[in-house]
């Protein structure tokens, strides 16, 4: 019942953020009130972030979710930092790589021992759109 709620709530923001980005609005405001808690994004390399979500799922796996914006300028076929799980209880004990279907688009996203996550696109259709912006949500085990 409640990751029904997480769920809708994460698609309704995602709704959201791509009608104000349609209708031409300044998303700055958004970006500036992101929750960095527990994530920090990699704004060195052009990332931004809407909001991030990182939370205890089981007693031994924790849920990932990202709202991320890039010029997409980059080459998604190469690993591309992101930012940094900050919440030590939640970083996994081994490296975990998992894929993420978005729209009919495979995504891998990379998350270290050490928080560090890394992004790149595996198969589909690449993020045509400048910006790009980049929902994700992934579960991985601890």
């Amino acid at each position: 019942m409640i990751q029904a709620i997480v769920r809708n709530s994460f698609l309704q923001i995602v709704l959201i953020l791509l009608t104000l980005k349609s209708a031409g609005q300044n998303n700055q405001a958004a970006i500036a009130a992101a929750d960095t808690t527990r994530f920090s994004v990699d704004l060195n390399s052009g990332w931004l972030l809407y909001n991030s979500y990182v939370a205890p799922y089981h007693t031994d796996s924790a849920q990932l979710e990202l709202i991320l914006q890039h010029n997409n300028n980059i080459n998604w076929y190469q690993q591309q930092y992101v930012g940094k799980i900050k919440y030590s209880p939640l970083l996994p004990n081994a490296d975990r790589n998992i894929v993420f279907n978005l729209l009919g688009s495979s995504y891998r996203i990379v998350i270290k021992k050490n928080g560090k996550c890394y992004i790149y696109f595996v198969s589909g259709m690449q993020p045509a759109s400048n910006p790009a912006v980049i929902p994700l949500k992934v579960f991985y085990k601890l």
